[in-house]
């Protein structure tokens, strides 16, 4: 998948501020709620395929917030923006 698709998304991979021992501790989430109250990522198409509307950092999560409300506007669906913080490894895969 190429970030060039994502107008204001940039990189992760190039992006300085994070530096080079990022570590994951919070996650989030924007959710779509159905009229029965069950949550759905919200995800939007792209020429590459979906990406899903979850962030890793404060600056992507804010950089996704317009798509999000633009699909929220276009579905009349209301968005949760959900935040997990509890870190726990389960598994590594390693080649």
């Amino acid at each position: 998948m190429s970030w060039t698709e994502f107008p204001g998304i940039p990189d992760p991979s190039k992006d300085p501020a994070r530096g080079e021992g990022f570590t994951i501790t919070r996650c989030w989430i924007y959710a779509a709620v159905d009229k029965g109250g069950a949550e759905g990522v919200v995800g939007f198409q792209t020429r590459e395929g979906w990406l899903p509307a979850i962030a890793t950092d404060e600056k992507r999560r804010d950089m996704l917030r317009p798509i999000v409300e633009s699909i929220a506007r276009d579905t009349g669906r209301t968005v949760r923006l959900i935040c997990l913080s509890v870190r726990e490894v389960i598994e590594e895969i390693v080649p």
